[in-house]
């Protein structure tokens, strides 16, 4: 695993929390008009139902990601002390945004 690899996993788990805020918001603006369907169509419901499966999926998969991009980055941060003890600065900065762009992550997930 390389730092390359960890931050575009990082920023792939980023596009995937925004689209399930997508989601939530379209769940949270989904109306529809009483009359425009027959009572024994359950349009409404069908529609509400299917789009909360999608978040619930969604926030699952989100966070399984962040699960697996902590310990991925874990795993990056210890391989690297042992096998380099010594410091190298644009490394450490890079592992230092790394992890706080996976803090940031798990807040948005939070949310």
């Amino acid at each position: 695993m390389s730092i390359q690899s960890v931050s575009a996993n990082a920023a792939a788990l980023s596009d995937s929390i925004k689209v399930t805020f997508q989601l939530i918001n379209r769940l949270s603006k989904l109306s529809f008009q009483p009359a425009s369907t027959p009572p024994d169509e359950q349009v409404d419901g069908d529609a509400r139902l299917d789009l909360t499966q999608d978040i619930r999926l969604h926030l699952k998969q989100n966070d399984d990601q962040l699960e697996t991009l902590k310990q991925e980055a874990d795993d990056l941060i210890n391989i690297t002390v042992v096998a380099h003890r010594r410091r190298d600065s644009i490394k450490d900065r890079e592992r230092a945004r790394i992890a706080a762009q996976i803090a940031r992550l798990e807040e948005e997930l939070k949310q």
